[in-house]
């Protein structure tokens, strides 16, 4: 393919010249040279009609600009025409907001190539990894508004409708096709197309008259074509939530869950942007749809291994991640955890002796194993047999109930902390020894100072997104397209952390 002419950045014989103005450590000439150096272009035969932009351009400007905080691709295309940093970049060329649209979405191998060059750049700025890792992440919200969010409830009235509606346009197609177009009416001006958010309207207007005892008449739409692809994507998705079995789906984007997100945890439509840090080096950064962290412990850290040149050994996260059996695939692969459960967690914070919650939840009168036949004996006699195998929170547990009634039990008070239960009851984890000595590693000091060291190494990448780049919102729909903007979101992050390390490197030898 042909490109138009885009010349490496030299100085300017008139005017202001941002390659001459610009600081040479400033952020643009950094996303410049790395660019240049990790994509290679490839120029075809020269065709008729008006060249395309070479592909490093869209790049360098996509990239610059999620790293100082400008996504719009409207606002993206105007600093290109007024911003000295991206004027360095373009070479005077300006890429309408449409090209940069369809860069984004469609460059992720191109943008994960500029990541992968990063490490070795990493490597020369002084940042040595450690293979020591700490996870976490953060829900953002999904560009869908709370209208466009059905319940279970109204599945089936919405699915009549949406298929209504597709059924009319087929049935106004034929007559259009019959007639030649002459049954269309022309008028002056142009009847604005209607967007999802009307049929949703009138949907919930049908429902509230039905309730009322009322049978009120369809209203016509005016539908584009991009518009009936998007009806008939969204009776698939209610189709697949009702098959999935889930409580709510998003009619505007199907892929988003329901969250907790932010700080305030507002449960709302969300995609969730995991990382994972070494030494303060972003070696993952990934989108999920997943709403909880604890199924995503052994994905994060896999994905760790495919950009750690060292092997990893040892993993810290928050107890969001902990599940029984994932934190034994861990251990017994040679990864050592720090990651306490709920119970832990809450004595950490509250500074309480390990197992103190536990206790208060669950008494602390101490029970006795017998493995020949399986069961627990009180203080008491009151033998607590096998009852059942059960699952919670992702964790299979074995649960043990008393075969005699504790109500006249001298240690009721102590053991039982439910004031209506009269049989004691427990759930041991399968891997309740092998948790439990993982567990019991957080008696020591230092084990507790690495849990405690995990907020700095890791939830700072968070206030950099949210605070600093005010990346509160996906800007794109669909789950491969939030991946696409993942990978920009985490190769911007990574590149602000390069070039500060590389001027902190440059100030110490000054110095």
């Amino acid at each position: 393919m042909s490109y138009l002419d885009y010349a490496p950045s030299e100085p300017l014989l008139v005017g202001y010249d941002p390659v001459c103005v610009l600081h040479k450590d400033h952020l643009a000439r950094f996303v410049d040279r790395l660019v240049d150096e990790c994509i290679e272009v490839s120029r075809g035969p020269v065709k008729s009609g008006r060249p395309a932009f070479d592909p490093r351009l869209c790049l360098k400007v996509l990239i610059y600009g999620y790293a100082i905080g400008v996504r719009s691709s409207r606002q993206l295309e105007r600093q290109c025409d007024e911003n000295l940093g991206f004027l360095l970049l373009t070479r005077g060329l300006t890429p309408s907001y449409r090209t940069l649209c369809s860069v984004r979405t469609d460059s992720k191998d191109q943008i994960e190539a500029v990541w992968d060059s990063m490490f070795a750049v990493a490597a020369d700025a002084g940042i040595k990894r450690l293979g020591r890792i700490f996870l976490d992440s953060t829900k953002l919200a999904a560009n869908a508004s709370p209208e466009s969010v059905i319940k279970a409830a109204d599945f089936a009235a919405f699915r009549s409708e949406l298929a209504r509606i597709m059924a009319e346009a087929v049935e106004l197609d034929a007559i259009d096709e019959q007639n030649d177009k002459l049954s269309q009416t022309h008028i002056d001006k142009a009847v604005p197309k209607d967007h999802m958010r009307e049929v949703i309207r009138r949907v919930h207007k049908m429902r509230a008259g039905e309730k009322a005892g009322l049978t009120p008449e369809a209203e016509p739409l005016n539908l584009g074509p991009g518009m009936l692809k998007r009806i008939e994507a969204a009776a698939v998705a209610i189709d697949n939530a009702q098959q999935a079995g889930e409580k709510h789906v998003s009619l505007t984007d199907p892929d988003a869950k329901m969250m907790g997100e932010g700080r305030s945890k507002r449960v709302r439509e969300c995609h969730s942007f995991e990382v994972a840090v070494d030494n303060g080096l972003l070696v993952v950064g990934q989108t999920s749809q997943s709403p909880t962290d604890n199924c995503r412990l052994v994905p994060i850290v896999n994905a760790a291994e495919l950009d750690e040149s060292v092997e990893i050994v040892a993993v810290t996260a928050d107890s969001g991640y902990y599940s029984g059996s994932n934190v034994c695939v861990l251990e017994n692969a040679g990864i050592a955890t720090c990651i306490p459960d709920s119970d832990t967690a809450h004595d950490l914070h509250l500074g309480r002796s390990i197992g103190a919650g536990s206790a208060m939840r669950f008494g602390n009168v101490p029970l006795t194993y017998a493995s020949c036949k399986d069961s627990f004996e009180c203080p008491e006699s009151n033998v607590l047999s096998f009852h059942r195998i059960g699952q919670k929170d992702g964790q299979s547990y074995r649960e043990y109930r008393a075969t005699q009634s504790c109500e006249t039990c001298p240690l009721i008070a102590e053991c039982i902390k439910a004031t209506n239960n009269h049989y004691k009851s427990i759930k041991v984890r399968i891997d309740y020894k092998q948790t439990s000595a993982v567990l019991e590693r957080f008696n020591s000091e230092e084990h507790q100072r690495q849990y405690l060291d995990r907020a700095h190494a890791v939830e700072t990448v968070f206030a950099v997104v949210r605070t600093v780049l005010k990346f509160t919102r996906w800007s794109l729909r669909g789950a491969p397209k939030v991946e696409a903007e993942g990978a920009l979101l985490k190769t911007a992050l990574q590149i602000r952390r390069i070039q500060s390390a590389r001027l902190a490197s440059k100030a110490l030898v000054a110095a």
